[in-house]
């Protein structure tokens, strides 16, 4: 039975009832077949129109990515050769599409290179390195690179490139690589390698380190040391200190020299005996705690009152006198000045009677008298 086929894009049709009655089944299934036959076509004819659109959109694309091509030519040609004429207008040929490909997502700029000390050159070469791979849409050529490197620096770095820099430079840059190559002979370090081991065989874990940050610093040093992998093994287990050596040892032949096995099972007891000793140092703190609390004691008996301890005079010498010595007593010093001596003859200070030149009064020696007098009263009552 011959197919139907139509044009276009036909809606799918309903199934016709089945017939009434008793009508004959043959007549009956041919319909059915008939309708199947014009749901076949139907989807041949849209397979065969979805076929013709994706050939029109590939010759779309061929057609754009051709005059991309011709265009990119045309302005790499135009920057060699100047134009005869360049107030005359450049040709382009239109797009058939009108859509431009889209750029990739433009990674964040590194930071700027200045002393090697805020942002080392090995890092910053890296992000560089990955700006120009990733972007690499986001330079037309070499050029727009060295005008990258020149921007992405600062200081003393730029120093260091303005001197190659420019037309008027001496021997100036031709590449970006030329111009890291010439930072890279300033800012890295031609003795990092064994500077690197020095500090790689003096390494040593200490019994207060984690072992997490030593594993840090053993490695880093291992790769700037170029360290064999092979070597690392027994240099982990040598540099370890004595309370995880020893546990170690036992398993060590189990452990096949495979680096990550060491480093698990060192890493897992230094965990654990760490927790250990911090256990232990809180028992420890616990029982000088309630070995210093006071014990009540027992009432005492009062005793009884003991003499009052006389104390010696400070005038008198704590050796003991001898038999029939009279003990000497210290005599504290006055502050009060002495009285001047006066004449009793001329009352003048300065001198006495029997010393004076002034002619001599007939009641000096009564007043002598009475003087002498007063100090034996005075010497009697003290």
């Amino acid at each position: 039975m011959a197919t139907n086929l139509r044009s276009g894009s036909p809606a799918k049709q309903a199934s016709p009832p089945l017939p009434k009655g008793d009508k004959d089944t043959t007549a009956t299934l041919a319909a059915q077949i008939k309708f199947l036959q014009e749901v076949q076509a139907n989807q041949a004819t849209e397979a065969q129109q979805q076929s013709a659109k994706l050939d029109q959109l590939t010759l779309m694309i061929s057609t754009l990515a051709d005059d991309m091509n011709q265009s990119n030519r045309g302005r790499s040609h135009s920057r060699r050769v100047p134009s005869q004429s360049p107030h005359r207008p450049e040709s382009v040929t239109p797009s058939t599409s009108g859509h431009k490909r889209p750029r990739t997502k433009a990674l964040p700029d590194p930071e700027r290179l200045s002393d090697n000390v805020e942002v080392t050159f090995e890092y910053w070469e890296r992000e560089m390195l990955d700006k120009f791979t990733v972007n690499a849409d986001h330079f037309d050529n070499d050029q727009a690179k060295m005008a990258y490197v020149f921007a992405r620096t600062k200081g003393d770095a730029r120093k260091h490139l303005f001197a190659r820099y420019g037309p008027r430079a001496d021997r100036p840059f031709t590449s970006s690589q030329q111009m890291f190559d010439y930072l890279a002979g300033i800012y890295i370090n031609p003795h990092q390698i064994r500077d690197a081991e020095v500090k790689y065989n003096e390494l040593r874990m200490k019994y207060c380190d984690s072992f997490h940050d030593f594993k840090t610093q053993f490695l880093h040093l291992a790769d700037e040391a170029r360290i064999p992998t092979a070597s690392r093994f027994y240099g982990l287990y040598d540099r370890l200190p004595t309370n995880l050596q020893a546990p170690l040892a036992a398993q060590l032949m189990s452990y096949g020299q495979d680096f990550d096995k060491l480093a698990e099972a060192a890493s897992h007891l230094d965990s654990e005996l760490k927790r250990i000793n911090q256990r232990r140092s809180k028992e420890s703190t616990e029982r000088k705690k309630s070995a210093s609390v006071p014990i009540a004691t027992a009432a005492r008996v009062p005793s009884a009152p003991t003499p009052p301890v006389t104390q010696r005079p400070a005038n008198v010498s704590p050796t003991t006198p001898r038999f029939g010595a009279t003990p000497a007593i210290k005599t504290e010093k006055s502050d009060t000045p002495p009285l001047p001596v006066i004449c009793f003859n001329c009352n003048k200070p300065g001198h006495k009677s029997f010393d004076c030149t002034e002619p001599r009064r007939h009641d000096l020696k009564e007043i002598e008298e009475e003087s002498d007098g007063e100090g034996e009263s005075g010497n009697d009552d003290a």
